[in-house]
């Protein structure tokens, strides 16, 4: 960071008088998704139409794309857990809510800084929207109060995701940047795979042959569902 984060707080808490903050309400679905499930949920009431899906697998939550609008639909408890956004792309379309999730799922009391994963660009992104954010960030504190996990957890951290490299591991959960977008692999007994519309940016321009209990893709092909998800998908209960 440019700045001290904790210098600009003590400077905006001496010029800035507090007032209300409205937030925006969740709209998540009732379904049930247990710990040891592995679920993808739709990303509701979006009109368009990215790559886009919230991953709960084995209790953990992690977002895959972000278009315009996603900070606002995710439930809150969804948002405060969050482990990771996954991006398929830097394109406009596909990040378009990334300050959304930041600021909403901070607001709601994540615990600590949100990793963002995604391809060759994904660091200066990030390190730009952390930047531009600082002021904004100071404000809110000053205004509301700091969230429950503090105010260094409001940034985001950026991971760079090299073709076919393990780019989230948390032992049962282990995500691994393909050719075609990203396969999930939970605890060697499920695995979905993901796709972008077209080849990621940085990936060579081959499909994926890899052999999956759920696709998401781009066509409809070899059984595969294809984007956007309109209902929850179970790849595994229980």
């Amino acid at each position: 960071m440019s700045t001290d984060r904790s210098f600009l707080l003590g400077a905006m808490v001496l010029l800035i008088a507090a007032c209300d903050f409205a937030s925006g309400p969740g709209d998540g679905s009732n379904v049930i998704v247990r710990p040891q499930d592995f679920a993808l949920l739709p990303c509701h009431s979006l009109s368009e139409t990215p790559p886009c899906t919230l991953a709960i697998v084995g209790g953990k939550r992690i977002l895959f794309g972000a278009p315009a609008g996603v900070g606002w639909t995710l439930p809150k408890d969804d948002l405060r857990q969050l482990d990771a956004v996954v991006l398929f792309a830097l394109d406009a379309d596909a990040i378009e809510g990334l300050d959304e999730v930041r600021n909403q799922s901070w607001r709601e009391g994540r615990a600590a800084a949100l990793r963002v994963i995604g391809p060759t660009g994904v660091v200066e992104m990030v390190t730009a929207l952390n930047n531009a954010m600082e002021q904004s960030d100071a404000l809110f504190v000053v205004k509301n109060g700091v969230p429950p996990g503090g105010y260094n957890a409001a940034l985001l951290e950026p991971i760079e995701a090299p073709q076919d490299s393990r780019v989230f591991d948390t032992g049962d959960v282990v995500i691994f940047r393909r050719a075609a977008g990203y396969q999930i692999d939970y605890s060697g007994r499920a695995t979905a795979l993901l796709e972008v519309c077209g080849t990621m940016p940085d990936a060579p321009a081959t499909g994926s042959e890899l052999i999956a209990d759920v696709r998401i893709g781009c066509r409809q092909q070899d059984g595969a569902d294809t984007w956007p998800i309109s209902a929850p998908i179970f790849v595994l209960r229980g």
